[in-house]
């Protein structure tokens, strides 16, 4: 994903100050490692919303796969090692997320029988979330540059980390209400 280009944006300053000076130095771990981190931290994330975890708990996980999403370009980006089987990667790692998130909130609503139509309507508005988040950044990935993206790519991908850590609050909210 390529980096923010604007300092109005939440993840310009991530990137600015953090993102980007650490991928400088972390170029001995390969950007797929990262990726694969990220996608190991799905199995905490469903263990979470099973067990009711606190609030704080989720919010924390969503943003630290947040976090190790962006970060996986920044590495590659730096350390010059970006490939198209990566790129594939990050993809297939942020829709298997997507897959686990909306099927264990589909699964807590169905074990307890309480799938209300304001419910399903609230699940489909958190899993519609998450996936603009995640077409929205295919598609800032697929245009190259994100003067080319549509405006509520670049708003929304200049915001990821803080976007992927209100949904991690919404997915919480939601699995309590089960």
């Amino acid at each position: 994903m390529p980096s923010p280009s604007t300092p109005y944006s939440s993840d310009y300053w991530l990137y600015t100050y953090l993102y980007n000076p650490l991928a400088a130095r972390l170029c001995f771990i390969h950007p797929n490692w990262i990726t694969f981190a990220a996608l190991l931290l799905t199995i905490p994330v469903v263990v979470t919303l099973l067990h009711h975890s606190p609030l704080w708990c989720l919010v924390l996980l969503f943003t630290l796969r947040a976090a190790l999403d962006c970060m996986d370009g920044a590495v590659a980006r730096s350390c010059k090692s970006t490939s198209e089987w990566g790129a594939l990667f990050d993809k297939i790692s942020d829709n298997i997320f997507l897959m686990a998130v909306i099927a264990t909130l589909l699964y807590c609503a169905s074990v307890q029988h309480s799938l209300t139509s304001w419910k399903t309507g609230l699940l489909g508005i958190v899993g519609g979330m998450i996936v603009i988040l995640t077409l929205c950044e295919a598609h800032a990935v697929h245009a190259g540059s994100l003067t080319d993206a549509m405006p509520i790519t670049r708003v929304i991908h200049d915001n990821y980390t803080l976007c992927n850590g209100l949904s991690g609050a919404l997915v919480w909210w939601l699995a309590n209400r089960f």
